[in-house]
């Protein structure tokens, strides 16, 4: 099954399990596959929590297409519960509050003290979002990863408004099961 990797994801992250899960797991759990729940999680702005939405929306198609679909987020697996009871996500949820899959994605920025001052004024506190003082955040993005970890689809934008539509990813992910896969010989 190929992966469809909202944002960025490593070694450091934790699995959010959509339903009903408490408990944190690393990654490579899943990559041994184990699949005891995760800690339920959120992403932090309306922008990305919409997206997740719209996300979801085309979940069942990129389901039969043999697609499994995950979401990181700079929050931690705590916060991360939020999104989850507020929308009605299915999909795994996974935490990057230390921002290392986003660095070695080259995804990452840091927010400047005037900025910080005005997400404060919005009711975004990154320091509680991710557990972290580093004030860093992702650019927004969307990967298509086949099984053997080559991505075959990259989307970002440094305008975190910017987002992928869904029928964007959805015929990307079309055309990408249609061709031709190389063989790993």
């Amino acid at each position: 099954m190929s992966a469809i990797r909202l944002c960025a994801g490593g070694p450091g992250l934790f699995r959010s399990e959509a339903r009903g899960a408490r408990r944190p797991q690393s990654t490579a759990r899943l990559k041994a596959g184990q699949n005891d729940p995760g800690q339920r999680t959120e992403a932090m702005c309306s922008t990305c929590n919409a997206h997740l939405g719209q996300i979801a929306t085309v979940e069942p198609e990129l389901l039969s297409m043999g697609y499994q679909v995950l979401a990181i987020s700079p929050d931690r697996p705590e916060e991360l519960a939020k999104t989850l009871d507020k929308h009605d996500l299915t999909y795994q949820l996974l935490s990057d509050s230390d921002a290392v899959l986003a660095q070695a994605f080259g995804l990452v920025f840091r927010v400047d003290e005037p900025m910080l001052e005005k997400y404060r004024g919005f009711g975004i506190d990154l320091e509680l979002a991710s557990g972290r003082d580093h004030h860093m955040l992702p650019v927004p993005a969307v990967y298509i990863v086949d099984t053997t970890g080559i991505i075959r689809f990259a989307h970002w934008d440094a305008d975190y408004k910017k987002r992928l539509k869904p029928e964007t990813l959805l015929k990307a992910a079309g055309a990408i099961r249609s061709a031709p896969q190389p063989s790993g010989d």
